[in-house]
Parts: C-alpha cells; sequence; structure tokens
C-alpha cells in the first residue's frame, strides 16, 4: 500500500488513502473524486463488488482500477461487463499503471464535458423554445429532440418518427404550404417556414422551421437536418403591435 502511496505522489496525483470498502464510499461522498485504485491481490471478486456498490450508489461514479495478482478468463469475462473497470498485474509496473490512470482520467474528463455540454444544449433549447430535428429521408425516418417533443406538446412514444405522422400534427389549414415547401426544398429551394401545429387539447402554436438538405453523389436527397422554434408569443406580439399601430393611424 506504501508503495502504491508513494509512488501515485511521485507521479503528482493528489491521493486519499481508505482502509476499506465503507472508507471508499465515505471519502467518495465528501469531495469529488477522478479515480479509484484498490489493491485487491487477493480477493478479486471483492474489488468488482465494491465497483458494483459503487455505479450503484452514484450518479456519475469515477473509473475504477484493482491491482491483482493474476488473470484468468473468468477474471476477463467480469472485466467486459464494465467499461470504466480496468486492472494491472502485480508485480505492478507503474509506467503501465500511470498509463492506465492517464487514459482513465481522459475518459472521464471528455465524459464529463459531453455531459456539460449536452446539459447545456437543452437548456438553451428549453429557454429558446427551440428544438433540432433529424430525418432520413430514405427510410422516412425522423428524430426530434427533447424540446421538439416539449413543443408539440406529445410524449416520444405518441409520435412514430415518419413524416406522416409529423404532418398530422400540422393544422389543416397550413398543411398544403407545408408540403409544398418541401416539395420545393427536396427540388433544391430553401426550406425555411412559419406554419401552425395543433396541440392533442387543442391550443394551436406557431412554429419556425428551417432545413438543410444533405444529397449523395448523385444529388438525390438523402438527409435532412433542421431547427424548429415556439414563436407563438414573438407572433402574438407582432399581432398586437401591428393591432395597435392601426387603431393610432
Amino acid at each position: 500500500h506504501q508503495m502504491v502511496h508513494h509512488c501515485l505522489r511521485k507521479l503528482n496525483y493528489h491521493v486519499s488513502f481508505a482502509e476499506n470498502a465503507c472508507q471508499i464510499l465515505e471519502i467518495l461522498m465528501k469531495k469529488p473524486v477522478d479515480l479509484v485504485l484498490m489493491d485487491n491481490m487477493t480477493q478479486m471478486q471483492d474489488g468488482i463488488q465494491i465497483f458494483a456498490e459503487i455505479k450503484d450508489s452514484y450518479s456519475n461514479p469515477p473509473p475504477t482500477i484493482l491491482i491483482i495478482n493474476h488473470y484468468s478468463l473468468d477474471l476477463e469475462k467480469e472485466f467486459l461487463k464494465f467499461a470504466d473497470l480496468d486492472f494491472v498485474l502485480t508485480p505492478i509496473n507503474y509506467e503501465v499503471l500511470n498509463s492506465k490512470i492517464q487514459r482513465a482520467l481522459f475518459v472521464r474528463k471528455t465524459e464529463i464535458e459531453q455531459k456539460r455540454n449536452q446539459n447545456l444544449l437543452k437548456q438553451s433549447q428549453s429557454i429558446a423554445r427551440l428544438g433540432c430535428w433529424e430525418w432520413d429521408i430514405r427510410t422516412n425516418e425522423i428524430w426530434w429532440s427533447d424540446e421538439v417533443y416539449r413543443i408539440f406538446g406529445i410524449q416520444s412514444h405518441e409520435f412514430k418518427g415518419n413524416y406522416k405522422s409529423f404532418l398530422s400534427l400540422v393544422h389543416p389549414e397550413d398543411l398544403k404550404l407545408v408540403r409544398a415547401t418541401m416539395k420545393a426544398a427536396l427540388d433544391g429551394a430553401e426550406y425555411k417556414i412559419d406554419h401552425r401545429i395543433i396541440l392533442a387539447d387543442g391550443r394551436i402554436r406557431i412554429v419556425l422551421e428551417q432545413g438543410e438538405i444533405e444529397r449523395d453523389k448523385k444529388g438525390n436527397p438523402v438527409r435532412m437536418v433542421g431547427i424548429i422554434q415556439d414563436i407563438t408569443k414573438r407572433k402574438k406580439t407582432e399581432d398586437d403591435l401591428h393591432i395597435n399601430k392601426s387603431t393610432a393611424t
């Protein structure tokens, strides 16, 4: 234990020492930890059980490296169950250990940044009432971000994920315009349109849609990505200003 502890400090890692599983969990509760290194040379299964307990107890558990004194096919099956569980064999090669630590820390940092960016994107979309969508034109499969579902006022299981299902939510008086605008876009024009949608409770919203089409080498449309924004309040404000201006004149 002391040798590992000393070497980690020499490699400029900030180390907290724990004698058992309870102390590991206590440390994790008190402060953020980037990685758990367990010396488990004689009781391999205990280390895996502790790792599983950590994963069950924390929403974003740190990666774990076990120090073991043997390796087998049975152990390999255990390690393959978890992407964030690794090992080093004894006698410890500290270059190998440092390399594995660095890799685990890099993966964790990348995952944290990706999660932060995803949360920021969701928050930004919610504030702007703006969602994004993707349409695989060849398979007629449509993917919506969470905010698109909120704009349409439905749950994901209520949407069949195809273009016909989308059109069923468009206001009947705007269907002809939406179809014509999409046809023109597939033929090469810009896809940008304001139109109304009808929610399940009968309310009407006005949305702005913009999209870009990807084409294959022959110029055939294969994929479309775009955004949709709820502009109901903005349109109402514009209409109110127009009415007030007309009244004043």
